[in-house]
């Protein structure tokens, strides 16, 4: 069952991301990664718990199987932490660019539009608006990142670094935090395993990095939206509901002569709709240069596990970047840093094509795919995805 958690600011968050460089300014994401809302949910159980003391892991929760658990509001919680999934938290209506997304280089009124065509075809990405009338001057147009259709409103905080040894400040170590400013709302789905209902009795917690200093303090409204995680009708829609975007989206390719009906093939694409983290194998460590290998990896792992059972799956265009992040495991018992991970950027988009017209093991494929997500910690957020979105082919909207 999926449920809606709608966090309210009523202090500055910080949503840890990397530091510039210098090390000198500490800045917030412009979201909230699912697993910081799986921890704040954590932290908040587990202090109201008789039984959470002595527990080897922090910010995590487990079932006790107490004459007490019986009559709790967290009783489901607890029975499958582990099985709940929860998504990273944005700006109602908010997404992240697509990597075809673009906007014109000279006149920002002309809005955002989708060039997966143009860079299908091998053309160059111009604006639409500018180039009307006028084909001997295309406009020029400039690619999109980060948040659409939202501002995330920030403020400069300065701070004093404290020596680890002394547990005082450090002479000559002020940096600033970045953080996003109160007042703004965050919205994050959270889904339960089946039908399983989620109570929910908070009003107020604190989520992200250095909550001991004031900052995360949220107010909460958690809402169920009655849809079923799976074998319901609502699950038999959204199969529907993606058989009529594949449908589209080939429609969209040969009505712009990209796609011709001799060619007798299916197209669809994979877009990113949050980083994902590539699953490693033996056969990933190998010779050759490491940026090479890493993002041949990231395109082959798409095609040979992700959509393996597809025959005749064909590779045509691949839009997509990776970035390195680490971190501390902040359900470790002591200051445990998690090793680097390769993550693939949030908007990067995979186009393929199967011959043939799309049947029914197709369209049940991706519907999997996009209900399951890529790659590792889809239950924190990770690996979202979007078949055949309606960006690529409904103008950019």
């Amino acid at each position: 069952m999926q449920h809606q958690l709608i966090v309210h600011l009523t202090s500055p968050l910080l949503a840890g991301d990397r530091k510039e460089p210098g090390g000198y300014f500490l800045p917030s994401r412009d979201f909230i990664p699912g697993a910081l809302i799986r921890a704040a949910v954590a932290r908040e159980i587990t202090a109201c718990c008789p039984y959470a003391l002595g527990r080897e892991r922090l910010n995590w929760v487990a079932y006790e199987g107490a004459d007490d658990c019986l009559s709790c509001t967290w009783k489901n919680w607890c029975q499958h932490f582990d099985k709940i999934t929860f998504s990273h938290a944005y700006p109602p209506g908010a997404r992240m660019a697509p990597m075809s997304a673009y906007r014109c280089k000279t006149k920002e009124d002309h809005g955002v539009f989708d060039g997966l065509l143009a860079l299908l075809k091998g053309d160059r990405v111009v604006c639409p608006v500018c180039s009307q009338g006028k084909p001997e001057q295309p406009g020029r147009a400039e690619r999109c990142s980060g948040l659409m259709d939202a501002h995330v409103s920030r403020r400069l905080m300065m701070r004093l670094a404290v020596d680890p040894y002394r547990g005082t400040s450090q002479d000559g170590q002020l940096f600033a935090i970045r953080a996003v400013s109160t007042g703004q709302h965050f919205a994050s789905t959270i889904t339960a395993p089946g039908d399983m209902t989620l109570n929910w009795s908070l009003t107020e917690m604190r989520v992200g990095a250095k909550t001991s200093v004031g900052l995360g303090r949220v107010q909460t409204q958690f809402v169920q939206t009655g849809k079923a995680a799976e074998g319901s009708k609502a699950d038999h829609e959204a199969v529907k509901a993606l058989a009529k975007r594949l449908e589209s989206f080939n429609r969209y390719l040969r009505e712009n002569r990209f796609l011709y009906p001799a060619e007798q093939k299916t197209y669809f694409s994979l877009t990113l709709l949050s980083e994902t983290i590539p699953q490693s194998t033996p056969e990933d460590v190998d010779d050759g240069c490491e940026e090479y290998r890493s993002t041949k990896r990231l395109q082959t792992q798409l095609a040979s596990r992700v959509l393996c059972g597809l025959p005749g799956l064909e590779t045509v265009l691949v839009l997509a970047d990776y970035t390195m992040r680490g971190g501390f495991d902040t359900s470790a018992s002591s200051a445990l840093r998690r090793p680097s991970e390769l993550y693939l950027t949030a908007g990067s988009v995979f186009v393929f094509a199967v011959p043939g017209a799309a049947d029914d093991d197709l369209i049940q494929k991706l519907y999997e795919i996009e209900m399951n997500g890529l790659g590792c910690r889809t239950s924190d957020g990770y690996g979202a995805v979007s078949v055949c979105d309606d960006f690529h082919w409904n103008g950019g909207k």
